[in-house]
């Protein structure tokens, strides 16, 4: 069921954005892979993250986890977590969301991945999941954080 609901949100994501989605393949450059942070919302007293990956590394990624800092409004780390992908095949798009227990999303400021923790494709351990990892945002929700030195 859970499937259905993340291929339904991704073919709705796909119809607002008004290109189908070979095409928006097509446009993006080969050899990157894509993370959106395309939604955050309070669900309870949960912070739900909701982000949107396109694979156009040409290699399919099997395996895929992210150790993520989350920043709060005062631009300070609340917390350390890593988030487990979906496999995501070459070419293709997928939608995920994940729960902050206990947060809320008003403090929330950023996101910084920390490290790659896992990246696997079908021949095994992979640097896929770095070479070129270009994030963006849609939210208020800095992705990437960028610190900010003063001096």
């Amino acid at each position: 069921m859970r499937t259905i609901r993340a291929l339904a949100a991704a073919g709705a994501l796909l119809a607002c954005l008004g290109v189908p989605a070979r095409a928006q393949d097509a446009e993006s450059p080969a050899g990157a892979l894509y993370v959106q942070l395309n939604n955050v919302q309070t669900v309870g007293a949960d912070c739900q993250l909701t982000f949107v990956m396109r694979n156009q590394t040409g290699e399919t990624i099997t395996r895929s986890a992210y150790n993520m800092a989350i920043i709060d409004v005062d631009g300070q780390v609340s917390t350390l977590i890593t988030f487990e992908f979906l496999p995501l095949p070459a070419g293709d798009t997928k939608v995920q969301q994940f729960a902050l227990a206990g947060q809320s999303c008003e403090a929330l400021s950023g996101l910084l991945v920390n490290e790659v923790v896992t990246c696997e494709t079908p021949a095994g351990k992979s640097e896929l999941c770095a070479a070129d990892l270009r994030q963006s945002s849609r939210v208020d929700v800095a992705f990437p954080w960028d610190l900010e030195v003063d001096f």
